[in-house]
């Protein structure tokens, strides 16, 4: 069912004109096929009932990448449902997920994942972006790069450092943070396969104890997770 459903929504929306044209205008994908996958039930499928979603597993969300590679679909899915989305749900308190969930899987807030670096490549403990505790907040410097969808997003979820050295598992904190937030400037740019993505500073950005996904210095499970099902996600699109 959502296998047919995806299928004809390419087939409808995405001849190679009409991803050109996408591509080249901003935001660089289309809003209205953003809500048409809201109203459809697409952007709910991995979150869970209580949170306002539809329930799904892993295989649902397969499906519809694996669709979405047959018209090289521009929406961010991978940016704000797989990689964002799967780290609040991992991570985020009650509260948290209350506040933010529903609008993520109606369309109307979009998130980003930033945890790359640029001394980092593939790996994901190795951190320099640091967050020094202050106070009841956290205060937090550095640089992150390559990331997906932080030109349009509403929140970004950020890896930063609040122990240990620089290159451990440990020590790893993962905080949400708002796109506009006093102290966060975003270089956006084009990437080669037509999707947008950014390199996002960090200037003594504040962040409070609310914003905290999962514990202090224990990010590096969550991070690992969401790396671990978005790899998935690119293969079934591939």
């Amino acid at each position: 069912m959502i296998q047919q459903s995806v299928e004809r929504f390419v087939d409808d929306n995405y001849d190679l004109n009409s991803r050109v044209a996408l591509s080249s205008n901003s935001p660089g994908f289309s809003t209205e096929n953003w809500h048409s996958m809201a109203e459809l039930g697409w952007l709910g499928l991995p979150f869970e009932e209580e949170d306002g979603g539809f329930g799904g597993n892993q295989i649902d969300v397969l499906v519809v990448m694996e669709q979405f590679g047959r018209g090289l679909v521009l929406e961010p899915y991978l940016a704000s449902i797989v990689m964002g989305g799967g780290a609040l749900k991992r991570g985020g308190t009650d509260a948290l997920k209350s506040e933010i969930l529903p609008q993520v899987i109606e369309g109307t807030l979009q998130l980003a994942f930033a945890y790359a670096e640029e001394q980092s490549r593939f790996d994901l403990d190795d951190v320099m972006t640091s967050a020094r505790k202050e106070g009841e907040n956290f205060v937090l410097n550095g640089q992150k790069s390559m990331v997906q969808n932080a030109e349009t997003a509403d929140k970004i979820v950020v890896s930063a450092r609040t122990s240990s050295g620089q290159v451990s598992p440990q020590g790893i904190t993962l905080f949400l943070i708002d796109a506009d937030a006093e102290g966060l400037s975003r270089d956006n740019f084009p990437t080669v396969d037509g999707l947008r993505a950014s390199e996002i500073t960090l200037e003594n950005v504040s962040v409070g104890p609310d914003r905290i996904l999962g514990e202090v210095d224990q990010g590096f499970s969550i991070l690992q997770s969401v790396a671990n099902d978005a790899m998935l996600a690119l293969s079934a699109e591939a």
